[in-house]
């Protein structure tokens, strides 16, 4: 199923993985947000679309397996806009679209972007690049393992979560990574 995603004003470039895929009004399937396989150097972009308009500000935006239903109407902040309101232009870009999902059954990751994205409309900067964690140094042969099963574990959680995959899914990969240690 695509989802359908349309920003006032139109024309805007939509990044998808890092890369540009087209303008809007555009039709993205599903496949290409959560692809299968993917570098893992991509993983804070997985499930994410960034778009941009010139003379508007970027807008970073994690999508919902629910929003492929409803589609994405997104209206971006562009300062060099009139308009008849005339502080329309100071105001964060916003997104309009039904929220399907309560705010405490979201998951942390979709809480965590919201919070993101008011900081950073409220400081008027782009958006800035995640920063990494630093890594902790690890003796050879010592705890790798546990950290890619734990980071496997969470991952198929918020897969779960997203309902990307159902119940009895995420029960099979939960028993086939804990099989491992």
């Amino acid at each position: 199923m695509p989802l359908n995603v349309d920003t006032e004003p139109s024309g805007a470039t939509v990044y998808v993985m890092g890369k540009a895929i087209g303008e809007t009004p555009i039709s993205i399937p599903q496949q290409q947000i959560y692809p299968v396989g993917y570098d893992v150097k991509k993983e804070p972009m997985y499930g994410t679309l960034l778009i941009r308009k010139s003379g508007c500000q970027d807008l970073r935006r994690r999508i919902r397996y629910q929003e492929f239903n409803t589609g994405l109407s997104i209206e971006l902040n562009c300062s060099g806009t009139q308009s008849s309101a005339g502080n329309q232009a100071s105001q964060p870009a916003k997104a309009t679209i039904p929220s399907v999902i309560s705010q405490q059954d979201r998951p942390p990751a979709a809480k965590n972007m919201e919070v993101e994205q008011k900081h950073q409309s409220a400081t008027q900067q782009s958006p800035t690049p995640r920063r990494t964690p630093k890594v902790e140094k690890i003796e050879t042969g010592k705890q790798p393992a546990n950290n890619t099963v734990k980071q496997r574990l969470i991952r198929i959680d918020d897969l779960r979560r997203e309902g990307l995959i159902t119940e009895e899914e995420y029960q099979q990969a939960r028993k086939k990574i804990l099989d491992t240690l």
